[in-house]
């Protein structure tokens, strides 16, 4: 059977998109009901304690208030009124926490918990409040990729939950509540699956963190039909290779990187735009940190290079930006203070960090980069550069290479040549190896301006006459130890540009003696790996998706223009 080309894949997908309702689940849909059993027992309430026995209370709270057995509610004593301090009227009542208890049964009139902690009175208030319940999402690696990820981003959309993430596996009880307590959950939701006939069971366990104890257990069905629909368009989309978890980013996002800027000693997650950046959680990528606090440039420019790196000690890192205006590059050094991200510096020429140490190199119109690189002292008004840093290869310009130790503990030069593969050389220059694999030309490329438009200084982008030549930001090279991690992109149609990336991978080089072995790390991401960026034992992936789309979206009426975060733990890679 002669197979179907993408692009009869992508004017099909278009079709049903345009042409075709999307089905709705029904009423009965598995995922609602075990998303509204697992959060029916955290629904916010508020009750009054009638009477305390020993180590039981009664509550007013009933079986028509929706408290059920298993549910834990905290107890707080009512203290002195609040009052106002200017019209000195009472607008509430000071609380004292008491303690917590559990609830063990349930009537139309009444309810039952047993004390769990603290000593209870009549009066008492119980209560669940409104707060998001930080619970630890597991699921077993029998699971179906498609199903459990349509399952999680539900619970996500209940509003009541702050999912955690970790690592698919087998299901290890206790090794689950000591990962949960570690990231500081209340709650654990334990997923595996079953067949039974044409059916997949999806199974949910739920624990209470703190002594282990089972809140509740439910299964649903999830019938052929509606499995074949939830795996829709996957195939277009989804890695191969199992990771951690994914989330969905702003198409807008180019780059990712990671540092502690507000010196708590735990890495940030860095996302931006062609000219902003935005802070988030690396454990939560979807929480964004310091409120609104975003780096925002010029419309005008384009990020083209980020580096971030504690420059002066404080234990905070600075964050280095060169960008790209329409005929000229700006570097900036911002730190946060305060609250804000506040300048440091700012000069025209490219910036980069290279072990520990600031660098720059000059920028000109007509050729991009010019001269050699030299060290850079900065300070708050002005940079003070100092003589060559170190000899280069003939063409190997600022964003080209990085120093790698060898397995004798010699820094040698790992850079790209200009037809895309990677050349190492020795300590006198040498080039001693060259990649097999072709890396593809710079991951962005600018125009050379000719001498007369770079002299007139006009702001008029339509006035340009640019020439065809192009100066390129290369592809950063990752260091993880003593091997180096590079992304490589194979694209829809070699013959036709333009297009986009059919799939990517990670590969990992490692030392072979005096060479490199390019080994994939990570193969099989279907679309554009974006930007890598790697925090502790685990490595970010940002991707878009082939043709610039995300075909399982698409053909469920959602927005398919969307980025995604992989994240792949680095455990035996």
């Amino acid at each position: 059977m002669k197979r179907l080309s993408r692009a009869t894949l992508y004017l099909a997908a278009l079709f049903i998109f345009v042409f075709i309702p999307v089905a709705t689940h029904a009423q009965d849909d598995p995922f609602v009901h075990l998303a509204n059993s697992a959060i029916s027992f955290f629904t916010p309430m508020q009750g009054t304690v009638t009477s305390a026995f020993d180590n039981t209370v009664t509550s007013d709270l009933n079986s028509s208030n929706g408290i059920q057995v298993g549910m834990r509610l905290e107890i707080t004593r009512p203290g002195a009124p609040f009052l106002h301090p200017v019209t000195k009227e009472q607008i509430g009542v000071l609380e004292s926490h008491v303690g917590k208890a559990e609830v063990i049964a349930v009537t139309a009139d009444s309810s039952t918990l047993r004390v769990m902690k603290g000593t209870p009175q009549k009066g008492d208030i119980l209560r669940i409040s409104s707060a998001l319940v930080r619970t630890l999402f597991f699921q077993s690696s029998d699971v179906d990729w498609n199903v459990s990820q349509e399952y999680y981003e539900m619970l996500q959309d209940t509003g009541r939950l702050n999912l955690l993430d970790t690592a698919p596996g087998a299901v290890d009880e206790d090794a689950i509540l000591n990962e949960a307590r570690n990231k500081g959950a209340e709650v654990v939701l334990i997923l595996t699956s079953a067949k039974k006939g044409d059916d997949l069971i999806l199974k949910q366990r739920l624990l209470w963190v703190n002594d282990g104890r089972q809140i509740s257990a439910d299964m649903a069905a999830i019938g052929p039909e509606m499995l074949a629909d939830i795996r829709l368009g996957s195939e277009l989309f989804t890695p191969k290779k199992s990771f951690v978890v994914s989330f969905d980013i702003p198409y807008s996002v180019q780059l990712v990187s990671a540092g502690d800027i507000d010196g708590d000693g735990k890495q940030e997650l860095i996302m931006g735009t062609y000219s902003s950046l935005s802070f988030y959680n690396a454990d939560k990528p979807q929480e964004q940190l310091f409120g609104d606090l975003e780096y925002d440039g010029p419309n005008s420019e384009q990020i083209i290079w980020l580096d971030v790196y504690d420059l002066d000690g404080d234990k905070k890192d600075e964050l280095v930006i060169t960008s790209k205006s329409s005929k000229r590059v700006i570097s900036r050094i911002f730190s946060y203070e305060d609250g804000k991200l506040v300048r440091r510096f700012k000069d025209n020429q490219f910036l980069r960090v290279i072990d520990g140490k600031l660098y720059g190199q000059d920028f000109n119109a007509t050729e991009g980069y010019r001269g050699a690189i030299h060290p850079v002292s900065w300070n708050k008004s002005a940079p003070v550069t100092a003589g060559v840093a170190f000899n280069l290869p003939e063409g190997v310009n600022l964003y080209d290479f990085n120093f790698i130790e060898n397995l004798k503990g010699e820094k040698w030069l790992l850079a790209f040549d200009p037809s895309g593969h990677l050349d190492l050389y020795d300590t006198k220059l040498n080039r001693v190896w060259t990649s097999l694999i072709n890396y593809g030309e710079g991951v962005k490329s600018f125009n050379k301006m000719s001498a007369s438009t770079a002299d007139a200084q006009s702001v008029d982008d339509t006035k340009e006459s640019l020439s065809r030549e192009e100066w390129m930001v290369n592809e950063r090279i990752y260091l993880l130890g003593r091997s180096a991690v590079i992304i490589d992109r194979a694209p829809v149609q070699k013959r036709i540009p333009g297009i986009g990336i059919r799939n990517s991978q990670i590969m990992g080089l490692n030392w072979m003696e005096n060479s490199f072995q390019e080994v994939p790390m990570f193969k099989d991401i279907s679309g554009n790996v974006k930007d890598v960026s790697i925090i502790g034992d685990k490595i970010f992936i940002l991707t878009r998706p082939p043709m610039g789309f995300d075909a399982k979206k698409l053909l469920k009426g959602k927005n398919p223009l969307i980025n995604k975060l992989y994240i792949y733990s680095l455990t035996g890679v």
